[in-house]
């Protein structure tokens, strides 16, 4: 795990383990952990390693951070 503080969980339509904490997004996939952070010039990575909340719509993880929403 990224950090040893969760704000948010979410077990996703697929299995997957979803874990949101001050420093990065978690996916556990009963094997192992991959974790998502801000990485720069990457566009499309997330722009705030604080994730607080977390989100299912039509098979979309939205995840929300202390700069914004992102799908």
């Amino acid at each position: 795990m990224s950090h040893n503080t969760v704000w948010c969980a979410l077990q996703d339509s697929y299995g997957f383990i979803w874990l949101g904490t001050s420093d990065g997004l978690n996916r556990y996939d009963g094997r192992g952990n991959k974790v998502y952070r801000n990485v720069l010039n990457e566009k499309f990575s997330l722009e705030n390693n604080f994730v607080e909340a977390l989100i299912e719509v039509d098979k979309n993880i939205w995840v929300g951070t202390n700069s914004g929403l992102y799908i």
